[in-house]
Parts: structure tokens; C-alpha cells; sequence
């Protein structure tokens, strides 16, 4: 799965935070919209209109839309997760009682917003280099397979900045993402 290295370039005007990831999930995956930020009434959810919406049990604000991780190089992606999603820690413990502990880790949980960045500068891994090879300097990125990055495609997501610093899928490389 991809990972992003702590090196990042972005504004937050070019972040969503109105959708959740289902199940666990790596910083760097690629996601494409899974179901609609709307709840079931056609209204979307806020402070406002929790009181009318069923099965309610705190006034957070919940999202219903998901997002999931792209499967194949035609998926129209909206961008790439910047933190985790993860339910437990490495010794098992549920992160849902331990709120300091998934800060720590700069994680969210499932269900929850997780934000997903449309347009920055980031420094990625696991580059899906099956088709197209590993990345040149200058090489467009395109929606790969298995929310990962690829080098040849249908759908461009941006430029890469860098090769890879190794050739295999654990070397790092800089990408400009510029998801439209």
C-alpha cells in the first residue's frame, strides 16, 4: 500500500473533509467517491438538521458519503487519503477509547472524515510500475490499480517530480498532484 513520507506541499482549500473511509486504509492511497455526502432525506448532514436525522446519538458531525480506494486505472479518482484509517494499535487496543493515542499517530478511525488532498506536492511510494515502468523526471501520473499511482493510464492525476530513489515499489519519489 502506499505510504506518504511527512514531506508535504499543499493548502487546505484544496482538502476534503465531507467524506469517510470504510475499513483501514494507508496515507497515500489513491480514493475515488464510493457513496453520495448527502444523507437519505436529500439534505446533507450538519448541526442544524441532527435532530431529524434517525438513529442520532451525539451532535458530532457524522458523514455519510465514503470514499474508497480506487481498483483499476479507469476509476475517476478525487484524490489521496493524508492520514491512516485505523481501528486498533499494534498490541490490539481499540483506538476508539484511546483518542491521545490515535493523535499520536496522525490516524483516523473508520467512519470518520478523513481528509483527502486534491492538489499539493507529496512524497509517495509504492508506485504501480506494471505497466509503464518505474517514474522519469517530468513522467505523467496516472489512477493505477489498488489505490496505488501509476506511470501509464487513462486518468491523469498529475506530474512526477523525481524518480523513485530505489527501484522497487518501496522507493520514494515526489508527485504533484493536480486531481481536476
Amino acid at each position: 500500500m502506499p505510504n506518504l513520507k511527512p514531506f508535504r506541499d499543499f493548502s487546505q482549500h484544496d482538502v476534503i473533509n465531507l467524506f469517510a473511509y470504510d475499513g483501514t486504509a494507508t496515507a497515500g492511497t489513491l480514493v475515488k467517491i464510493d457513496t453520495n455526502w448527502k444523507d437519505v432525506y436529500g439534505e446533507s448532514l450538519s448541526l442544524s438538521n441532527l435532530s431529524s436525522a434517525p438513529n442520532t446519538m451525539s451532535s458530532s458531525f457524522v458523514p455519510v458519503g465514503k470514499v474508497t480506494r480506487t481498483t483499476v486505472s479507469t476509476d475517476l479518482a478525487i484524490g489521496i487519503l493524508l492520514k491512516n484509517v485505523i481501528e486498533y494499535d499494534e498490541n490490539g487496543t481499540p483506538l476508539i477509547w484511546e483518542p491521545q493515542l490515535l493523535a499520536e499517530r496522525d490516524a483516523v478511525l473508520p467512519q470518520q472524515a478523513v481528509p483527502v488532498l486534491t492538489k499539493g506536492i507529496v512524497l509517495i511510494n509504492d508506485i504501480d510500475a506494471s505497466v509503464g515502468g518505474y517514474p522519469t523526471i517530468g513522467a505523467a501520473a496516472y489512477v493505477g490499480t489498488n489505490g496505488r499511482i501509476a506511470t501509464s493510464g487513462t486518468n491523469r492525476i498529475g506530474t512526477f517530480l523525481s524518480q523513485v530513489t530505489e527501484n522497487t515499489n518501496n522507493g520514494y519519489c515526489l508527485l504533484r498532484l493536480n486531481i481536476q
